[in-house]
């Protein structure tokens, strides 16, 4: 439920000036979620350590020769 509050919220955003700027002093100042902790960092470098291990395993190429897209990446580009 919690998304949907999310998406109404980015949604008003996207219709204002200065979104960006907007939605980042939001996450900051009321929801708190940037700067994210060095924890919350090394978890996610590590889920994409064990991403790209496995990709190594079972992909079609070897990773040296992949493609990847990148999206997503948020503020902070975890």
């Amino acid at each position: 439920m919690r998304w949907k509050a999310k998406a109404v919220v980015q949604r008003v955003f996207s219709d204002v000036p200065g979104a960006e700027s907007l939605n980042y002093l939001c996450q900051k100042r009321v929801f708190r979620s940037l700067p994210v902790s060095d924890a919350t960092f090394s978890e996610s470098v590590g889920t994409a350590r064990r991403h790209l291990d496995t990709l190594a395993v079972h992909g079609s190429v070897p990773i040296e020769q992949a493609r990847f897209y990148e999206f997503g990446a948020g503020k902070d580009l975890i």
